[in-house]
């Protein structure tokens, strides 16, 4: 019994360990996973009325904000998807600067741009 209980000790000290030199990795891999799975649902229209556009309130992506996302997902559809194949970069655009949109995709930085028209401001965040 002591051996048994000696070795799951073991293992969960090294899968522990693991996770923490990890870390940056494990998060970058969920944030791409989260983008992807973005991308490839429909696009929809935006929920103006609870989106901000104030790009001070916009935190950095942290394992903590990514691990929420994931624990707490949100369904809401992108309003548009930008597709650049020279650098292998497919994600999609939210409406408005919310710390959960810019995990899995980009959002806008203006109000009332129209895609289409003129330039279209979008910011992002940057991996961990």
């Amino acid at each position: 019994m002591k051996k048994i209980t000696s070795y799951v000790f073991i293992i969960l000290l090294i899968t522990l360990g693991s996770i923490l030199i990890f870390n940056t990795q494990i998060t970058n891999w969920v944030i791409d996973f989260l983008s992807n799975r973005a991308y490839q649902t429909k696009i929809t229209s935006s929920n103006q009325d609870t989106t901000t556009f104030n790009y001070k309130s916009v935190k950095p992506v942290s394992s903590y904000s990514v691990a929420m996302q994931v624990l707490k997902p949100h369904s809401d559809g992108s309003i548009a998807k930008i597709n650049i194949p020279a650098v292998d970069i497919k994600l999609p655009i939210f409406y408005g600067l919310s710390n959960r949109d810019l995990i899995r995709g980009v959002g806008t930085m203006k109000r009332h741009q129209k895609l289409g028209k003129g330039n279209y401001a979008v910011k992002g965040s940057l991996k961990m």
